[in-house]
C-alpha cells in the first residue's frame, strides 16, 4: 500500500491533481493515521463502499455531510444526496437530478435549537414530494392505501368533499348515490311507501311493555340497560361503568357485589386477588390467627402445653403395641393381636357361620343393585366409579379420590367445573386467602352474533348477592338488540319495529305552555282500542289557550268570557277577537290606557269594549283606541243615551285614526259600549252607545 504521509489536503501536495484513477481491483483510499477508514470500489464494479476497518465493538462506519456556514437560517439546506442519470441519451430533463434527500433547517439555528427536517425529492426533475419534520410528522402530496392510526389535520380528495357514495343505496325504493336530491313517493311526492305493520298510524309507545330485541354477538362494547327502580313506568338508562362484550359474553363493571356462582375466569382484583388477612379471625391451638403474621403454638414450636383431651399429651408411638385395646372377632374367632388365630373353613377344619348365599355365590357380573350401609366414621374412604356411564363394568377406585365419611369432605387432586355452595377446608393458590370478590374482569363482546344473557341481582340493589340471569332477557352483541317479554318505562330513540300499544290505558302527558301551534288528538269512536288521530283543521295555541277550528257546530249554549283591560296593551285576534273586554284601569285618574287594535285586514273579527271604571287623566283622555296600522280608518255611528246620534265618517278622522274617551263630557262613563268590526283592509266599522258625546281626535271633537 502506497502512503502519502502527513497529508491533510491532497491538492496542496499535488497541485496539478485533477483525478485519481485506481486501476487495481483491490485498490482503495485509506484515511487516518492507521488507514482505518477506507473508500473501496466494490467487486461488482458498480458500488463504492465506505468501511471502518476497526474490528472491536461499537466502531460503526459514519458518513457526515457538513456545512461550514457560520449562520444557518430557516429553509437553508444543510446537506443533500442527489440521484442523477447523467449518461441518459434523451438529454434535457432526463439528465437532471431525478431524486434526492435534503436536510433543511426548520428554523434559525441557535445554541439550544437545530430543528431540521428531511425533504424527499421524487419524480419529475426531483421535485420535493414528501418531508419528515423534527417532530416526527410525515407530510406528502398523496397517501395511497390504508392508513393505520390517527390522521391529524385536513384531508383532501373524496374523503374531505365526497360528492358520491362508493356504493349506490336505495332509500324508500329510490336509488340514491349522493350526487343529487331524491323524492320519496308518499313522503314529499305523490305515491305510497311500501310499508308493513302499522308504520303509518303508530304513535309513541309511551307505555309499551315489550320491544323487539335482536341477537347480537359481535359487538365488543355494548351498553347494558337498566332502570332506577324495580317496577313502574321508567326510562331505560345505561352507564359507562357497565359494559357487555357480546362476542365473548363477558360483563364488565367497576365493582361486583354479592356471591358469584359458577366459574370466574381471569384475574380478580381487590382482596380476592392478593388477600393478606382472613375476613374472620380463627383460633389455632388456642392462638388467634388472621393470616397477617406467623404464630407460635405452645407445646409445638415454643415452650408451653396444648390444651388437649384424651391421652394426646402422654401417648407414645404405637409402633410397639402388642395387643389391641379392644378385642375383635374375626370369622367367629376372638382376636386381640397378641397371637395368630385360625379360621374354621379358611385355614383350619370347620365351616364359617354365614347367612345368605355367601358360600355358593359367584361373581355378581350382572348385578344392578348393591346393598349400601351408612358410614359416618371412616375418615379415608375410597370412592367407587366405573370407566363408562353404562354397561356391565367392574367398580374401580383411585388413591387420588377419597371421601371422609366423618365430616363429609371429598378430596381430589383437581376439581373441574363450577362449584356451587361453600368450599370448606384447605385450597391452594389465591382461593386459599381470597375473600368475597367485589370486582371481576369482563372482556368486551361487540360483534358476536349470538344470544347472551344480561346478569342482574335480587332486591335490594346493593349488598352481597348472587348473580342471576333470565332466559326471557337476552342480548345479541352483533345487532345490539336487547330482547325481553316486557319493557316498562319510557324508550328514548326510534322504535323501528314497534307495533301498536294495544293494551295501553295511560300515556305520560307533559305540561306545554309555549307552543303556538299544537295538534289536538281525537279518536274515531268514544271507546275501544283505537289509534289517536289529529287534523290540520283543529289546532291549539298552548301559549294563549285558544282553540282554533275552521267551523263550530254547537248543539248547546256557548259560555262566553270577558277579559279585563287594566293598562295599555296591543289587542290580538287570537286572544281578544269576539270576546267582551272590560275597561277597568288599574290606576284611574293617573294613568292613560292606550288600546292598539290589530291592523284591519277584513277578517270580520269583533272587538267589543264596556267601561266599568271611569278613567279621567291630565292627558285629556282616559281610554284611547288606536288603529293597528297608520292608515286604518274608523267608520260608523254611535248612539248617545239621550237619543242623539253622532256620525263618525272619514272626513272627521285624521291619519291618527284614534277615538278617545275622557271619562266625562267626551265619553268613557260606566256602561258606555263601543265595538270595532274588522271590515276590510284599512277600515274598521264602529258602533255603540255612550252617555255623552266623545271625540274622534284632538282636532275634530265630536258634538
Amino acid at each position: 500500500m502506497h502512503r502519502i504521509p502527513n497529508v491533510t489536503n491532497l491538492s496542496e501536495r499535488v497541485p496539478s491533481l485533477s483525478s485519481i484513477n485506481l486501476t487495481d481491483e483491490n485498490s482503495f483510499i485509506a484515511l487516518g493515521a492507521e488507514g482505518d477508514i477506507r473508500l473501496t470500489r466494490a467487486t461488482d464494479g458498480q458500488s463504492l463502499n465506505l468501511s471502518n476497518q476497526v474490528t472491536s465493538d461499537d466502531n460503526p462506519s459514519i458518513l457526515t455531510l457538513q456545512s461550514n456556514e457560520s449562520v444557518v437560517e430557516t429553509g437553508e439546506t444543510i446537506g443533500s444526496i442527489n440521484f442523477q442519470a447523467k449518461g441518459e441519451s434523451s438529454a434535457s430533463d432526463s439528465v437532471l437530478v431525478c431524486a434526492g434527500i435534503e436536510a433543511i433547517a426548520e428554523n434559525d439555528f441557535t445554541a439550544s435549537s437545530n430543528a431540521t427536517k428531511f425533504s424527499f425529492k421524487l419524480g419529475s426533475s426531483g421535485v420535493a414530494k414528501m418531508s419528515l419534520s423534527s417532530a416526527g410528522v410525515l407530510t406528502a402530496t398523496t397517501f395511497v392505501g390504508d392508513l393505520t392510526g390517527d390522521v391529524t389535520g385536513d384531508v383532501t380528495g373524496n374523503a374531505d368533499t365526497a360528492t358520491a357514495l362508493e356504493t349506490t343505496r336505495t332509500i324508500g325504493g329510490v336509488s340514491f348515490n349522493g350526487t343529487a336530491d331524491i323524492n320519496l313517493p308518499g313522503v314529499n311526492t305523490a305515491g305510497n311507501q311500501n310499508t308493513s305493520g302499522n308504520a303509518d298510524t303508530a304513535t309513541l309507545a309511551a307505555t309499551a311493555t315489550t320491544i323487539t330485541v335482536a341477537d347480537e354477538s359481535s359487538d365488543i362494547s355494548c351498553n347494558v340497560l337498566f332502570t332506577t327502580g324495580a317496577t313502574g313506568n321508567l326510562p331505560p338508562k345505561s352507564g359507562t361503568n357497565l359494559l357487555f362484550n357480546s362476542s365473548n359474553g363477558k360483563l364488565t363493571a367497576t365493582t361486583f357485589v354479592g356471591a358469584v356462582m359458577g366459574d370466574v375466569t381471569g384475574d380478580v382484583t381487590g382482596n380476592a386477588d392478593t388477600a393478606t388477612a382472613l375476613e374472620t379471625t380463627r383460633t389455632i391451638g388456642g392462638v388467634s390467627f388472621n393470616g397477617t403474621a406467623d404464630i407460635n403454638l405452645p407445646g409445638v414450636n415454643t415452650a408451653g402445653n396444648q390444651n388437649t383431651s384424651g391421652n394426646a399429651d402422654t401417648a407414645t408411638l404405637a409402633a410397639t403395641a402388642t395387643a389391641l385395646e379392644t378385642t375383635r372377632t374375626i370369622g367367629g374367632v376372638s382376636f386381640n393381636g397378641s397371637a395368630d388365630i385360625n379360621l374354621p373353613g379358611v385355614n383350619a377344619t370347620g365351616n364359617q357361620n354365614t347367612s345368605g348365599n355367601a358360600e355358593t355365590a359367584t361373581l355378581a357380573t350382572t348385578a344392578t343393585n348393591v346393598t349400601v350401609s351408612d358410614e359416618s366414621s371412616d375418615i379415608s374412604c375410597n370412592v367407587l366409579f366405573t370407566t363408562g356411564a353404562t354397561g356391565n363394568l367392574p367398580p374401580k377406585s383411585g388413591t387420588n379420590l377419597t371421601f371422609n365419611s366423618s365430616n363429609g369432605k371429598l378430596t381430589a387432586t383437581t376439581f373441574a367445573g363450577a362449584l356451587i355452595g361453600d368450599v370448606t377446608g384447605d385450597v391452594t393458590g389465591n382461593a386459599d386467602t381470597a375473600t368475597l370478590a367485589t370486582t371481576a374482569t369482563v372482556t368486551a363482546n361487540n360483534s358476536a352474533n349470538e344470544t347472551v344473557y344480561p346478569v342482574f341481582v335480587d332486591y335490594p340493589a346493593t349488598g352481597s348477592q348472587g348473580l342471576e340471569s333470565d332466559t326471557g332477557l337476552t342480548y345479541n352483541p352483533s345487532s345490539g338488540v336487547l330482547t325481553s317479554t316486557t319493557f316498562v318505562g319510557a324508550l328514548t330513540g326510534t322504535a323501528s319495529a314497534a307495533t301498536l300499544a294495544v293494551a295501553a290505558t295511560n300515556v305520560n302527558v307533559a305540561d306545554e305552555s309555549s307552543d303556538t301551534t299544537c295538534n289536538v288528538l281525537f279518536a274515531t269512536g268514544p271507546t275501544g282500542n283505537l289509534p289517536p288521530k289529529s287534523g290540520t283543521n283543529i289546532t291549539f295555541n298552548s301559549s294563549t289557550g285558544i282553540l282554533s277550528v275552521t267551523g263550530l257546530d254547537v248543539s248547546g249554549p256557548i259560555k262566553r268570557h270577558t277579559l279585563a283591560v287594566t293598562s295599555s296593551q296591543s289587542i290580538t285576534a287570537d286572544a281578544h277577537a269576539d270576546v267582551t273586554m272590560n275597561l277597568a284601569a288599574a290606576n284611574p285618574g293617573t294613568t292613560a290606557v292606550d288600546i292598539t287594535l290589530p291592523a284591519a285586514s277584513g277578517t270580520g273579527h269583533h272587538f267589543k269594549f264596556i267601561v266599568s271604571v271611569v278613567n279621567s287623566t291630565s292627558a285629556g283622555y282616559g281610554y284611547k283606541f288606536i288603529g293597528g296600522s297608520s292608515g286604518d280608518k274608523f267608520h260608523g255611528i254611535v248612539n248617545a243615551h239621550n237619543g242623539n246620534t253622532l256620525d263618525v265618517d272619514p272626513h272627521k278622522v285624521t291619519d291618527h285614526s284614534t277615538i278617545s274617551f275622557n271619562g266625562g263630557s267626551k265619553g268613557g262613563l260606566i256602561g258606555d259600549i263601543i265595538e270595532f268590526i274588522d271590515m276590510t283592509s284599512g277600515i274598521y266599522n264602529v258602533n255603540g252607545t255612550t252617555s255623552t258625546p266623545y271625540r274622534v281626535d284632538s282636532v275634530h271633537p265630536a258634538s
